[in-house]
């Protein structure tokens, strides 16, 4: 193993497989997906640095006000055990971490599989996010382990214009408008689950 992919814990047993999109991804590398353990302090520390990073650039909404320390209790914050969470890490063939996903459930959305996803910065606006929609569509059942699963979901703010260019380009329809805690309007999206 190389880059940050040697220092990063994997879930064993877990999601592992190339990242599949039916559009070209404009890397010189191939991406390969590996689920995370998120339940380890340098895991858990990753992602919410990449959380903190999208909140202080204005991308996303998060309660978390991760300093550095605890890095599992915060990461709890924003996923809790109860939703399920899984994340997946995207990886070129140097073992560099592009970005990650999500997947979780909720009770307030029965039957959808519920997607967050961070590209890191240096490699967006090369098809990662689209990718990442479409590797989730396909893979969110066997990651989450429910077969019961029917849609892949995420809302998003209403002026996310990189995000609702990923909309368009998945075909996700309009899943409803909501307020959330800080006032901020979210726009919801899905999209059917496919088969493996």
């Amino acid at each position: 193993m190389t880059g940050e992919e040697g220092r990063l814990a994997f879930r064993e047993g877990g999601h592992e497989a190339p990242l599949c999109s039916t559009k070209a991804l404009r890397l010189e590398r191939s991406v390969h997906v590996r689920e995370l353990d998120h339940g380890i302090d340098g895991v858990a520390h990753e992602i919410l640095t990449d959380i903190m990073a999208a909140r202080d650039a204005n991308e996303i909404e998060t309660i978390a006000r991760y300093k550095g320390k605890n890095p599992k209790r915060w990461l709890a914050m924003v996923y809790p055990e109860a939703a399920t969470p899984r994340f997946l890490g995207l990886f070129d063939d140097a073992g560099t971490l592009l970005g990650w996903a999500t997947l979780s459930t909720s009770p307030s959305y029965p039957g959808c599989a519920i997607l967050g996803a961070i590209v890191r910065h240096q490699y967006r606006d090369r098809g990662l996010g689209t990718a990442i929609v479409e590797h989730c569509r396909r893979h969110a059942r066997e990651v989450l382990g429910d077969p019961t699963l029917v849609d892949l979901f995420f809302d998003t703010r209403e002026n996310n214009d990189r995000v609702l260019r990923i909309v368009e380009k998945t075909n996700m329809v309009s899943a409803g408008e909501r307020t959330n805690l800080t006032g901020n309007h979210m726009i919801g999206f899905k999209t059917p689950l496919t088969c493996v």
